[in-house]
């Protein structure tokens, strides 16, 4: 809480004033810092992702720092949000650049301080649709992302939440939260984080048995294998059965012609 107003009101103030150089926000349970930030031209980087601006000492990221694994650039901080041990809320800004009207989202966890790697799932792959192909502002909120199953937290432990996003022509941002277990007890209400759904995102999940959604990658795979396998042992078959077919004839023709 900042002054009178919810952490993720003042969040989402500051995000309007972003203009382009936004990407996504973790408004709860917080940010792993400012990253934000799209600067210098591909020109500078050679087509990077990020680099040093010639003739400077200032990093610059052209596609924007969240492009950046594991956490959109950033590395731990100090700055932790205390979250229940069973699990809390977390609200996004999915769309605080152009080309998200839709995505894949990701939640992930990483464990400890400083997390060896993030590949705990708290929230399967799901799909949003925003309102617009152009930066919008309309955000989400997940009323209880549970921890990944089969781990177990204690009060006073500390990890790293990861979301990613996908946007529909493949690109991926990272941002991340860190984190503090705590009782759950301490489990804040929806209310006191606004924690609220913009009725222009729509939701779906995502199932990679969906015949519907991927038949034609797995019937062009089935196409592909065949044509890459079997068309040449075919071949191969082909042309070795006629030099025997050749040879045996001449075999023929050479006792035949000694008798």
């Amino acid at each position: 809480m900042i002054g009178h107003f919810p952490l993720s009101a003042v969040l989402c103030a500051l995000s309007l004033l972003l203009g382009a150089q936004s990407h996504m926000m973790i408004n709860y349970p917080g940010s792993h810092g400012w990253n934000l930030v799209t600067n210098g031209t591909v020109a500078d980087t050679d087509g990077l992702s990020m680099g040093v601006a010639p003739g400077t000492n200032e990093t610059v990221y052209p596609y924007g720092m969240q492009w950046q694994f594991p956490c959109g650039g950033l590395p731990i901080t100090q700055n932790r949000t205390n979250w229940p041990v069973t699990g809390g809320p977390l609200a996004v800004q999915p769309g605080l650049q152009a080309r998200h009207s839709e995505a894949m989202m990701w939640v992930n966890l990483g464990l400890g301080t400083v997390p060896a790697n993030y590949s705990l799932i708290m929230v399967p792959v799901f799909r949003i649709t925003g309102p617009s192909n152009e930066e919008y502002h309309d955000g989400f909120c997940l009323s209880h992302v549970p921890l990944p199953q089969g781990v177990t937290v204690n009060p006073g432990d500390n990890a790293t939440i990861q979301v990613i996003e996908t946007a529909k022509q493949g690109a991926s941002l990272y941002t991340c939260v860190d984190i503090t277990f705590v009782d759950s007890s301490q489990t804040p209400s929806l209310d006191s984080i606004g924690c609220t759904n913009s009725s222009s995102i729509g939701f779906s999940t995502v199932s990679w048995e969906d015949n519907s959604s991927w038949a034609w990658y797995r019937s062009g795979q089935t196409i592909g294998l065949g044509l890459g396998l079997g068309l040449p042992l075919v071949i191969a078959v082909a042309v070795l059965s006629y030099f025997l077919w050749k040879a045996r004839k001449q075999i023929k023709t050479h006792k035949r012609l000694s008798g």
